[in-house]
């Protein structure tokens, strides 16, 4: 909750943005193979109950969004999608992330390395989905 709030705070910029965004992916990245499954749908689940998401959203959302942060966030919403739970891919899309990343990938104003990890969140999305 405390890194959600500071993604959110008026005066935060890149300098604090990266930081936080690069923990975030980390909890959201943990090495499942070396966590049972219980403790590996933990770390999904302390990203959304932070409600991250809807954060990481945001910051997606604003018109000056630098490409670090773009690909940062991708990552984050690729790693959530790989969890492959309902809850997860509830959130990716109650919190309008999915959206933006549809966005992301049809889109030619970003960078390539942008929309393919934008790419790799909704292939994790969609993976996710079809093995329910």
């Amino acid at each position: 909750s405390r890194l959600v709030a500071l993604l959110n705070h008026p005066t935060a910029g890149t300098a604090l943005h990266t930081p936080v965004l690069r923990l975030l992916g980390n909890l959201a990245s943990a090495d499942p193979s070396g966590l049972s499954p219980e403790q590996s749908e933990t770390m999904t689940a302390i990203i959304l109950h932070s409600h991250a998401l809807r954060a990481l959203a945001g910051l997606v959302a604003q018109p000056d969004c630098k490409k670090g942060i773009l690909k940062e966030v991708c990552w984050i919403a690729s790693n959530v999608a790989a969890s492959a739970t309902e809850a997860a891919t509830a959130a990716l899309i109650g919190s309008n992330l999915a959206s933006s990343m549809i966005a992301i990938v049809s889109g030619t104003s970003h960078a390539f390395e942008v929309r393919r990890e934008a790419g790799w969140a909704l292939a994790n999305a969609s993976m996710a989905a079809s093995d329910r």
